[in-house]
C-alpha cells in the first residue's frame, strides 16, 4: 500500500473474484502480507484492497491478477472383508480416497458411492462441513452390502468430491457369491409298496 506521506497502516483485504478470504495488519511501508489465506476452487482472480485508517487515508484496491485454482487430484482404494461369502452373508466394503497433492493437505471431503457390476447400490454423501474419518490427505469410509446375488460379482468405490478435490473411482475388486447349500433328507428310512400301490 502506497500513500504521498509515511506511516500508513489499517487493514487490508485479500479478495477471490471479490470476496474478502483474509485480512492482515498493513506494516511499517505500506507492506502487507496474506498468511494461509484459502482461495476457493474455481476463483479466477485476487484483489487487494486497503481499508483505510481513520479518515486519514483513502481505501483503494489493486487491479486484479489472474490465478487458476485446481482441483485436488484423488486415489480411491476399495478393500472387501472377504472375496468369496455365502448368499445372505454381509460384505464390508471399506474404501479409503487419499489426497495426492503435494501442496495442499487437505482431507478429502464429501462421500463415496458403491457400484456392483457396473449398477449404485450404495451412496452416502456428507455435507461440507461434515469431517470424515481419517487425517491429512487421506479419509476413510465404510458400508456394509447385503442381498448381494449369487455368482460372480465385481465391485467398485467412486469418491464424490465437494468443489475442489478431483473424483476419482477404484480398481474393481472381485467377490463370489455361492449358493447356500442344501441336504435332502427321507422322513422314513424304510420304504414299503405293493405291486399297483403307492409307496410309503
Amino acid at each position: 500500500v502506497t500513500s504521498a506521506v509515511t506511516g500508513i497502516n489499517g487493514q487490508a483485504e485479500l479478495r477471490a473474484d471479490g470476496v474478502a478470504v483474509s485480512t492482515a495488519e498493513v506494516r511499517s511501508g505500506g507492506l502487507v502480507t496474506f498468511e494461509d489465506a484459502i482461495i476457493p476452487f474455481g476463483t479466477r482472480s485476487v484483489t487487494a484492497a486497503f481499508n483505510g485508517e481513520s479518515g486519514n487515508y483513502a481505501s483503494s484496491e489493486s487491479e486484479p491478477s489472474d490465478i487458476d485454482v485446481r482441483d485436488l487430484p484423488t486415489l480411491t482404494t476399495l478393500g472387501v472383508s472377504a472375496n468369496r461369502v455365502t448368499a445372505g452373508t454381509p460384505v464390508t466394503v471399506s474404501v479409503t480416497v487419499e489426497n495426492l497433492s503435494e501442496l495442499n493437505e487437505a482431507t478429502p471431503q464429501s462421500g463415496f458411492e458403491i457400484l456392483v457390476d457396473g449398477e449404485s447400490v450404495y451412496t452416502d454423501v456428507s455435507s461440507e462441513d461434515d469431517s470424515p474419518v481419517g487425517a491429512g490427505r487421506v479419509a476413510r469410509f465404510e458400508a456394509t452390502l447385503t442381498d448381494l446375488q449369487v455368482g460372480d460379482r465385481t465391485i467398485t468405490a467412486r469418491f464424490l468430491p465437494i468443489p475442489g478435490f478431483r473424483a476419482s473411482e477404484s480398481e474393481p475388486v472381485g467377490v463370489q457369491i455361492d449358493t447356500i447349500s442344501t441336504v435332502v433328507t427321507p422322513d422314513n428310512t424304510e420304504i414299503q409298496s405293493t405291486f399297483g400301490q403307492p409307496v410309503q
